[in-house]
């Protein structure tokens, strides 16, 4: 078992003074066979209510009600899990997903319906265009080595 200790900071500063609607703050992982949360913190500037639930994926989700006017808004998370997967890289890859593009089983093309539509259609093109630094149609590649390469790129901010 690993711990880890995640921190998330994000701040927004303001030229005047602004109200702020209410937030959704996700900065908490998952739990499941693999990871347990040993402790979390959420702190927000201005002060808040801060009121958790789970979405449809079991993610735990802060609605986060700021209770005074400010000129920066800071969220502040640590989280500290315990990690059991030994091997996070030891996985099976089912034969038909080897190599990209592939096709889904029909029974499951149903169930991912709604991760194949665009919820911003107008992110299309520059998605696309990003997305030729690693992949052009019609070519084979190993699904594991083009998600290596937009990891990679992800972790390099290109």
């Amino acid at each position: 078992m690993r711990r880890l200790h995640i921190h998330h900071a994000t701040t927004y500063t303001y030229s005047h003074v602004v109200d702020l609607l209410p937030h959704t703050v996700r900065v908490r992982p998952r739990e499941g066979h693999d990871v347990r949360i040993e402790s979390s913190r959420l702190e927000t500037t201005p002060a808040s209510m801060v009121q958790w639930h789970r979405d449809v994926y079991d993610n735990s989700v802060a609605m986060v009600t700021f209770l005074d006017p400010t000129t920066e808004l800071s969220i502040h998370g640590e989280v500290i899990i315990q990690h059991y997967d030994e091997q996070p890289l030891n996985f099976l890859v089912a034969e038909p997903a080897v190599n990209f593009p592939f096709l889904y089983e029909p029974a499951e093309r149903v169930d991912l319906l709604p991760y194949t539509i665009a919820a911003f259609p107008e992110d299309n093109m520059p998605l696309d265009k990003w997305l030729r630094h690693f992949w052009h149609p019609g070519e084979v590649v190993e699904t594991y080595v083009l998600l290596d390469r937009i990891n990679k790129a992800i972790a390099h901010n290109l």
